[in-house]
């Protein structure tokens, strides 16, 4: 039994890179995956921007994936998809989807808001927002002392 398990193993012989490699440390850094280019040692055009160079494949920048279709080919399908869109909004208008809804409206049931965003442009120029409140609370305070 024992036997069967060190020939199954290869029999306990190494081979020779094996062994080089555990005596050596490794066999030194991987080699990159890739071939890689040459770097660049002259001046690069104008344009150069627009190519991705990652050292292994440069390839524009803007894909150009469909060169086999015109402009107006394009534009059609584009148009195409927004009426598509716009359809399917006039659908669901169509359809009145307040009156399928099985929830209560929002401000059914939530209190008002204490702050309203809006009347900080009810304010007359020169004053600031909620001015006008104190003043009034100021006045009713002053009414019913002189009571």
């Amino acid at each position: 039994m024992a036997l069967r398990h060190v020939v199954r193993r290869g029999g306990g012989v190494m081979t020779s890179t094996a062994v080089k490699q555990v005596t050596r440390g490794g066999g030194g850094p991987p080699q990159p995956p890739f071939a890689r280019n040459k770097p660049v040692d002259y001046q690069l055009d104008e344009n150069h921007e627009l190519i991705w160079d990652d050292g292994v494949a440069p390839e524009t920048t803007i894909d150009f994936d469909a060169p086999h279709m015109s402009k107006s080919e394009a534009f059609a399908w584009w148009s195409g998809g927004l009426a598509f869109f716009a359809g399917m909004l006039g659908l669901v208008t169509l359809s009145d989807p307040e009156s399928k809804r099985e929830a209560v409206p929002r401000a059914a049931t939530l209190p008002a808001t204490a702050f309203d965003p809006r009347d900080l442009f009810k304010a007359e120029e020169g004053e600031a927002a909620g001015e006008d409140e104190e003043e009034e609370e100021e006045e009713e305070e002053e009414e019913e002392e002189d009571e």
